[in-house]
């Protein structure tokens, strides 16, 4: 009941966009000065009607424009392609308004509201809104200054439920404004911002994202996998408890991770993981380069050096944590993240091309 009455709410709310002075702490950008500075945040939200819902807020800073905003998203719907939703605005062409906590890049919008961050995303592909429950305990991945070399990582909306609702734009075939609003139902997913002052694929080969997708309140497994360039994997374990809110550790992995008809081990001094993978049902495929323009690719840097996959993925964790042990099975929603291996030198000559 609690849940049908939240939906009610979101949708309500996702209907009528009306901002207000909210609080969040943590959303606003930090417009750091490195030459390599980027960040970004990212919403990935899988539908039972079957439907993905992807989108990167991302500011970055280029040779020729600092703090560069752009925005990439992606709704793939069972019955067609993946439908991009994409812009890009240099620094007087977007813009944070301390007030609402609202962030807006070009036609497209983030901020918290209540008990929701509402999204809007906006150009003559399609229209997507969205409304997304807000968790009230936030969960660092990775903090910031970490011995990996990692960027600082943080779940600002995980495990959360998310009500949206899309309808096509002309450069697709739909009637845009005059169109009708399709429904995408409930979904499952989470929110994470991503700061950082190096190029990722400097520091690791790959980046598997995992998160169950059962809307329950049962003690929730999140896992991040980091392939480093020099063979190691070290895994990211984040459990989510309802009444004693997130714990993490950092575990080291036998082998680098394959989270699709496979196993995984990983330990540490405190805690043990095993465990299982079924056979993965593919949801998209999605490499960003091949949508990006020239100057588009350079304003995404090293993000639009990545092959990403995403795909749904049966389960069964063993986890011991001292003198306990959870036993934990479901369906997982898994993002695969390959990177292309960074070259300072060959990136310097393709720029003064």
């Amino acid at each position: 009941m609690r849940i049908n009455i939240l939906f009610s709410v979101l949708a309500f709310t996702a209907i009528y966009w009306a901002p207000s002075g909210a609080t969040d702490k943590g959303f606003y950008p930090n417009l750091d000065d490195e030459k390599q500075y980027s960040e970004y945040w990212e919403q990935q939200y899988l539908f039972d009607s079957g439907a993905l819902l992807t989108s990167q807020f991302l500011i970055a800073n280029l040779p020729i424009s600092e703090h560069h905003g752009m925005v990439v998203a992606t709704l793939k719907l069972p019955e067609r392609e993946t439908i991009v939703v994409k812009n890009g605005r240099n620094r007087d062409g977007w813009s944070y308004n301390s007030v609402t906590k609202g962030l807006g890049i070009f036609q497209h919008e983030i901020w918290p509201e209540n008990d929701a961050y509402l999204m809007r995303l906006k150009n003559t592909a399609a229209e997507v809104d969205a409304a997304i429950s807000i968790v009230p305990d936030t969960a660092v991945v990775m903090p910031e200054g970490n011995a990996y070399g990692l960027p600082n990582i943080t779940l600002y909306a995980a495990p959360a439920i998310a009500f949206g609702r899309w309808r096509a734009g002309p450069e697709i075939g739909g009637e845009g404004d005059e169109g009708d609003w399709t429904p995408l139902g409930i979904g499952v997913g989470y929110g994470l911002h991503v700061r950082q002052s190096k190029a990722p694929n400097a520091v690791i080969k790959r980046w598997q994202k995992f998160i169950p997708t059962e809307n329950s309140s049962a003690t929730v497994p999140i896992l991040n996998f980091f392939e480093f360039w020099d063979g190691r994997t070290v895994a990211v374990l984040l459990l989510h408890r309802q009444k004693n809110g997130w714990w993490r550790q950092v575990v080291e992995c036998s082998t680098a991770a394959e989270i699709a008809d496979a196993s995984v081990a990983c330990s540490n001094d405190e805690t043990f993981i095993d465990g299982t993978f079924g056979k993965a049902t593919q949801v998209e495929e999605f490499n960003l380069q091949d949508e990006l323009n020239v100057f588009e690719r350079m304003a995404a840097g090293s993000l639009a050096d990545i092959s990403r996959a995403r795909a749904k993925v049966p389960y069964r964790l063993r986890i011991e944590i001292d003198q306990d042990v959870l036993d934990l099975q479901g369906e997982a929603l898994l993002e695969d993240n390959k990177f292309t291996a960074y070259d300072e030198a060959q990136r310097k000559a393709r720029r003064r091309r």
